[in-house]
């Protein structure tokens, strides 16, 4: 069973500035893949870190998802990602 807590700590290499994480799950109730009040299957990544620079969306998002590829083992089925650098954050945030 996979928590918010050990998502936060498997994505804690990448040195975060900020670090997001919203569990959806009840918002899929009624899906085959949603398994109950007590599992985490759907959630909310936004991560903010300089470990991106020179990175394209794709590599983030392979970055992310390969640092998670237990939890999508033991029940983790969807993640929506923003991922991004400092000054895409403040630039994202000002618009």
């Amino acid at each position: 069973m996979t928590s918010i807590q050990e998502i936060q700590d498997k994505l804690s290499v990448i040195s975060p500035e900020v670090m997001k994480i919203n569990d959806v799950s009840p918002l899929h109730k009624g899906h085959i893949e949603y398994l109950g009040p007590k599992q985490v299957s759907h959630i909310h990544i936004l991560i903010i870190s300089n470990k991106f620079n020179g990175m394209t969306k794709v590599t983030r998002h392979r970055l992310i998802n390969s640092l998670l590829k237990t939890e999508f083992q033991n029940g983790l089925h969807a993640v929506s990602i923003q991922a991004l650098t400092p000054s895409e954050y403040t630039i994202e945030s000002d618009s």
